[in-house]
């Protein structure tokens, strides 16, 4: 079997093309996601509405908070700057508090606690 040799203008070309390749490669795979986790002090509130601090537009995705000990205090989602979805608050030691339900920034029951099920949060009961 014989080998033939590239020339150098073929190998940088195939080098050229390669990297060209490898390059959309990773900027298509590593590009901007809409929206990333983020954690409670990046947000602020206008109107009733969140918004990621410098940014014109409603956040929507995951915020978090954490106790001081270093464990999940919660976890809510919001779209459009609004809680939507799953909320979740975890205790000190790390066991879950309560998991709720919200729908356009208001509470769409039941939640979950401890003690099981209820038809409102403990907000809304008082």
């Amino acid at each position: 079997m014989k080998y033939s040799k590239l020339s150098n203008k073929s190998f940088t070309a195939t080098m050229k093309h390669l990297l060209l390749m490898a390059f959309a490669i990773l900027t298509i795979g590593c590009g901007e996601k809409k929206s990333e986790d983020v954690n409670l002090d990046e947000l602020g509130v206008r109107e009733g509405v969140a918004y990621l601090k410098n940014s014109d537009s409603p956040y929507t995705g995951k915020v978090f908070e954490f106790h001081d000990n270093g464990q999940k205090k919660s976890e809510i989602t919001l779209k459009d700057g609004k809680e939507d979805g799953l909320s979740v608050t975890w205790h000190e030691n790390g066991q879950k508090e309560s998991e709720y339900n919200y729908k356009d920034g208001k509470f769409d029951g039941p939640f979950r606690s401890k003690g099981g099920f209820k038809a409102l949060p403990p907000k809304a009961n008082s």
